[in-house]
């Protein structure tokens, strides 16, 4: 396998886990939402509480996925195999 089928791969494998990460925060984030705010404030629609929830998953899973490759960066034998150098 050349480098570049191992990087598209890994890029494969990071999106599908950046997506996977995004959905497990938005239904945590909404089912606390559910479990907390949910009970105290009684509003007749829940679009400004998905509405928020949604952003904190984007920008969580961002972080996220941010921490993990800068972590990855710090391995050599990933960064040779992979080409996880900056650019």
């Amino acid at each position: 396998m050349t480098k570049k089928e191992r990087c598209a791969i890994f890029m494969i494998v990071a999106t599908l886990g950046n997506i996977v990460a995004t959905f497990a925060l938005f239904f945590g984030l909404l089912a606390l939402y559910g479990a907390t705010l949910g009970q105290i404030l009684k509003v007749k629609s829940a679009g400004a509480a998905i509405l928020v929830c949604i952003v904190l998953s984007i920008v969580g899973s961002a972080l996220i996925y941010n921490k993990v490759l800068s972590s990855l960066r710090k391995r050599p034998d990933l960064v040779e195999k992979y080409g996880l150098a900056k650019r």
